[in-house]
């Protein structure tokens, strides 16, 4: 009977042998797509909205800021999986904050859509503005693996 030390040494070796045989063609690109409202137009007020000071920007669409940097799971890529996507459903406050989100379409792929959703969850946003009122809103938001 192996000791624990031992057993994670096995473990080890057997993560490396499996992602040194990757196939050459496997896919390691992650990426995110634009935002995509999931909701009605006239659902907005229902979600709440703020009065931006200073409006620059008078209209603009919901958008990622600052993208969380997502891998292609390696074991995924040591076992030569097909390239797939996730569809995350965020939801936004009115300051683009991320309230809620939730695998809405999966990859098919376990590893593939915790990825997604950890990516939606550490990237920042901006809120959807319309005549300096920035919205609460939700959106898709697809992760593609590939």
């Amino acid at each position: 009977m192996l000791n624990r030390q031992s057993a994670l040494v096995l473990a080890a070796v057997v993560v490396a042998l499996a992602l040194g045989s990757a196939p050459a063609s496997a896919a390691t690109i992650a990426s995110y797509h634009s935002l995509v409202p999931a909701s009605p137009v006239y659902d907005i007020e229902k979600l709440g909205t703020i009065t931006v000071t200073g409006c620059p920007i008078q209209d603009s669409g919901a958008r990622m800021v600052d993208a969380y940097p997502i891998d292609w799971p390696d074991v995924a890529a040591a076992q030569g999986v097909n390239p797939a996507s996730s569809r995350v459903l965020i939801d936004l406050d009115s300051r683009g904050n991320l309230v809620n989100a939730r695998i809405a379409n999966s990859s098919g792929n376990a590893l593939f859509d915790e990825e997604a959703l950890l990516g939606a969850r550490m990237s920042k946003y901006a809120p959807e503005v319309r005549d300096c009122n920035a919205f609460a809103r939700s959106y898709y938001l697809e992760v593609a693996f590939e």
